[in-house]
């Protein structure tokens, strides 16, 4: 199965190290058969005609910034191009990661090394608007392969969403296991059953443990967990809802987002 594969990164307000999107750009070449590379720079508010602006010297500092932003594309882009296809795009600071998002439906998966708060941000952004699967991925992973898979299992439309994008490479996985927190939510050793029931229907094999134990917050216990079992890739469901006009996360997606340990299959 072909998966095309986008990863985007975002060249503002920090520059990314060649590090992490280096690591963005392996995981995306080991789940898919290549990955398109899509550098953002953004193009910012000069605020013309604005005294102040005028006394800072606003629209210089702003073309600065902008011309730091292309040079550091442009690096990533020669040392890139030999491993991945790399577009640019120039969009306003304020669209970005709705622009993002759009492009993101158009690919089978987005990849995104969660380096800084903004691509953090940007990560949150694509698990609930692109309507696509998101793969979170720590700046400092040396990922060689995708062959032992951990699924964060509670029996819901998200984790079952999740377990179904992921699919493709569940399918081809050496090693399967199932890691719950029986402690976090009212969760049955049913569903557990019913999920290897699901998996073996497949001709796949997989392991359950409970991640209850212990003092760590929910999303910490079942990253650790598939630590514990050498998984190249933790699978789980994103929560999320609107309240108001802030978009406020489930506990262990929150906790994910400001702590990633190990690359993460998200979908919403």
């Amino acid at each position: 199965m072909q998966v095309d594969v986008l990863v985007p990164v975002l060249m503002y307000p920090d520059l990314p190290t060649l590090d992490s999107v280096s690591a963005g750009v392996r995981m995306g070449r080991l789940l898919g058969q290549g990955a398109q590379v899509l550098l953002v720079e953004a193009v910012l508010p000069r605020l013309e005609g604005h005294w102040g602006s005028r006394l800072v010297g606003v629209s210089g500092m702003a073309a600065e910034l902008e011309a730091k932003q292309h040079e550091g594309a442009q690096a990533l882009r020669q040392h890139l191009e030999a491993q991945a296809t790399v577009k640019m795009a120039q969009l306003s600071q304020a669209q970005i990661l709705q622009a993002v998002s759009v492009a993101a439906r158009t690919h089978d998966l987005a990849v995104v090394s969660v380096e800084t708060s903004q691509a953090r941000e940007l990560g949150q952004t694509l698990v609930f608007q692109s309507g696509r699967p998101v793969v979170l991925v720590p700046a400092q992973t040396d990922a060689s392969r995708i062959d032992r898979i951990a699924i964060a299992w509670d029996g819901s439309r998200a984790s079952a969403r999740a377990v179904h994008d992921a699919m493709p490479w569940i399918r081809k996985a050496s090693f399967i296991t199932i890691v719950t927190a029986f402690d976090d939510k009212a969760i049955g050793r049913q569903t557990i059953d019913h999920l290897q029931a699901y998996l073996g229907r497949h001709g796949l094999e997989a392991y359950a443990e409970d991640v209850s134990s212990g003092s760590n917050a929910v999303g910490t216990k079942l990253q650790n967990g598939a630590i514990r079992h050498g998984a190249d890739l933790l699978v789980m469901g994103a929560f999320g809802h609107s309240r108001i006009r802030d978009f406020v996360l489930g506990g262990a997606t929150e906790e994910v987002f400001q702590e990633t340990k190990i690359p993460i299959l998200m979908s919403h």
